[in-house]
């Protein structure tokens, strides 16, 4: 897949698209890091077919890398645009039936509900499960608290019930972990173990169970990925807390890994210390 005029756009933001050459169908996307960045990721996810769009990967299996493009439908130069210029061009791609996306943008799951069907099997479940229960009133009580998201408070708790809440929202709306952490200035650790339901399982956000369910399973890196992780850090520029994202792993593990030499690629040599000086300089630019 090849970005069009990348030496022109790469460290711009703003809208961009994947187009399949073969139908033109497109997948838009929006940015506020680096043009460059967001191509690299998206290549990453479909080469590893786990990209999260279905329907773009695949198109991308059946017709091939080769027969797709990442190109920049428009730049920005304030972020506070990028919702609404995402909404706008994904419904000009559906309106003309060439769209891959599943959702209509704007930055969160707009467009993204729970099916009828869905929804009786879950209640069907519910009123199966409590058919001829009789509970203590201590039970009623905590089932209650639960209902309403509240949680006992302990001395050790370092969340409140409304952050968690508030880190909820924003995951459930498509920004990912790390996206959360600097926005709420929450430790990237403590937002993973809200997603994997380790605590705070009691304060209850709508659609909070749908995103657990849509996350994709764990998979064991193979040493291929232990190479490639190696080789998108030194020879890339990706951080480990990117890293840690786009494999779905903690960053300890990610340093783990980078600390081993033997994932070292002696065919793409890792550049020296100074060159990375450079690099990371160049990319704050």
């Amino acid at each position: 897949m090849k970005f069009i005029n990348q030496q022109k756009y790469k460290d711009n933001y703003g809208i961009y698209g994947i187009v399949n050459k073969v139908n033109g169908k497109i997948y838009v996307g929006q940015t506020g890091e680096r043009f460059q960045r967001r191509y690299w990721h998206h290549r990453w996810k479909l080469r590893d077919n786990s990209h999260d769009n279905s329907h773009l990967q695949r198109a991308f299996n059946k017709y091939g890398e080769n027969n797709f493009e990442y190109i920049v439908l428009e730049i920005v130069t304030d972020i506070n645009l990028l919702d609404d210029l995402e909404i706008k061009y994904i419904n000009q791609y559906k309106q003309k039936g060439k769209n891959y996306n599943m959702l209509s943008g704007g930055g969160g799951r707009r467009g993204l509900s729970m099916s009828e069907h869905a929804k009786r099997i879950i209640g069907d479940k519910n009123r199966q499960h409590m058919l001829g229960t009789k509970h203590t009133e201590e039970t009623k009580q905590k089932m209650s608290e639960i209902r309403k998201g509240r949680h006992i408070n302990r001395s050790t708790d370092i969340l409140d019930t409304d952050t968690v809440s508030q880190i909820k929202t924003l995951l459930i709306s498509g920004k990912t972990a790390s996206q959360v952490s600097k926005e709420l200035n929450v430790k990237y650790k403590l937002i993973n173990n809200l997603i994997s339901n380790n605590t705070w399982s009691t304060v209850v956000v709508d659609g909070w169970e749908e995103y657990q369910k849509s996350r994709k399973p764990y998979k064991r890196l193979t040493k291929q990925d232990h190479k490639e992780i190696y080789r998108l850090h030194f020879n890339e520029g990706y951080s480990e807390l990117y890293l840690a994202e786009m494999y779905n792993r903690t960053v300890n593990m990610i340093k783990f890994i980078l600390k081993d030499d033997s994932n070292k690629l002696y065919d793409n040599p890792v550049p020296s210390l100074d060159q990375r000086k450079v690099k990371r300089l160049s990319h704050r630019r």
